[in-house]
């Protein structure tokens, strides 16, 4: 499976968004972690698998929420 890496901004705004859902609701928060760790995951076993969004970059939804991720195209894959 290809490593994912994050911009350090990228890891402050998914810890701030389920900080937020979790003062919303405990139990939200935790569901958010969970698909964002299953929005990883499906990243990394079919990287190919989601629309170019602009250039290299491709787009996965983390599903129940309003949270997109971004990811960069290896030609080599």
């Amino acid at each position: 499976m290809p490593e994912i890496s994050f911009l350090e901004i990228a890891i402050r705004d998914i810890e701030a968004a389920r900080d937020w859902y979790y003062v919303q609701q405990p139990d939200l928060g935790e569901e958010f972690a969970a698909q964002v760790e299953s929005a990883i995951k499906k990243i990394q076993s079919t990287p190919n698998a989601f629309p170019v969004k602009h250039g290299l970059l491709k787009l996965k939804l983390v599903k129940n929420f309003h949270l997109q991720y971004s990811t960069k195209l290896n030609p080599m894959i």
